[in-house]
């Protein structure tokens, strides 16, 4: 219902009961637009020091709370989601190979497999005239950080993927696979040039810590993949009954983590319009939210499972309604009639 007019909401044939039951439509638009997550007095202050201060306190307990939660499966993925607004917001994003093109732009670092939410940096802009150096690397070891020494991998595509990260890995007990750009230094000229590569015939190059694999599907463009998990030239089967190499299999399968997260927040989501930037997080929050306690909820009782769309809607549903009926059961108590 996050796109169903409001007055429709509360309106008494076509509205939902339970919510009527709950607050009447002034009381909660009085809500939202008076809604705040800081120190009112502070927020001048704090914003010269931190951009995110009007709900860096909220986010961080929502932070907290994930990690303790859920114990994430072998791989964790990392990757960008934009949360699509237009409004007025100093750290606001253009991305043109984005659907929404416009929004706020958030860091995950999820289960590869469950699609869990296990941390998150939101991009805030470059922060002074200097260029922003190894930002990639940088935000993806601020993500993995809570699960070093672990022997969990990182799948990650070439905005975050290098050499450098995959030896600051394996200090740390970590493994990396990920794509690369063609300009990093250290990929060998063979690697570098499609020409050089043929057709469904992946080459390989090994160092002591890391290996390198380039692999051309189509007629022009190879693909060039480093893998600090893998050691050999192993080739598989997949599931369209193609051969490819071991470490570009791995990739396919676990690359998609944020990307599904983020679709399921876009397919069933509790997001309203807003002038305010703060809200929309909030409104990221509950959707984020919403699919953590799905994961924890299935992973708990097997049976029940929130892959697709109309159990999940089913099973948000079912948890606000939860919520929401003490509320009711407040105001059912609460005399307001003249005596």
């Amino acid at each position: 219902m996050n796109r169903f007019p409001l007055k429709l909401v509360f309106d008494l044939k076509s509205g939902e009961t339970i919510v009527r039951c709950a607050f009447t439509r002034n009381r909660f638009l009085k809500l939202c637009n008076r809604l705040r997550f800081d120190d009112k007095s502070s927020r001048n202050q704090r914003r010269e020091r931190d951009l995110f201060a009007p709900i860096r306190d909220l986010w961080e307990q929502f932070l907290k709370t994930l990690k303790r939660h859920y114990i994430p499966g072998v791989s964790v993925t990392v990757d960008e989601q934009l949360v699509p607004w237009r409004g007025r917001c100093s750290f606001l994003q253009y991305l043109p190979s984005k659907p929404d093109k416009y929004g706020i732009k958030i860091f995950w670092a999820v289960d590869s497999e469950t699609f869990f939410p296990l941390n998150a940096v939101p991009y805030l802009g470059k922060v002074g005239r200097l260029p922003t150096v190894n930002l990639g690397r940088n935000t993806a070891l601020q993500l993995v950080k809570p699960f070093y020494r672990s022997g969990r991998n990182l799948t990650c595509d070439n905005f975050f993927t290098d050499y450098e990260l995959a030896q600051k890995l394996n200090t740390e007990k970590m493994s990396v696979v990920g794509t690369l750009r063609r300009n990093k230094r250290f990929i060998p000229a063979e690697f570098q040039d499609p020409k050089l590569t043929e057709k469904g015939q992946p080459k390989f190059c090994f160092q002591k810590d890391a290996m390198l694999v380039s692999y051309k599907s189509g007629a022009k463009k190879n693909v060039i993949l480093l893998s600090s998990m893998h050691s050999d030239s192993t080739i598989v089967v997949n599931k369209h009954e193609k051969e490819l190499p071991e470490v570009m299999s791995y990739y396919n399968s676990t690359k998609g983590g944020v990307d599904t997260m983020d679709l399921m927040a876009h397919t069933v989501s509790s997001k309203r319009q807003t002038k305010r930037w703060p809200m929309l997080m909030l409104y990221n929050i509950i959707d984020v939210g919403s699919i953590a306690a799905s994961v924890v909820y299935s992973t708990k009782y097997p049976v029940e499972k929130f892959s697709k769309t109309d159990n999940r809607r089913e099973f948000q549903l079912n948890v606000s309604k939860d919520l929401i009926l003490p509320q009711i059961e407040r105001r059912r108590q609460t005399n307001r009639l003249p005596k």
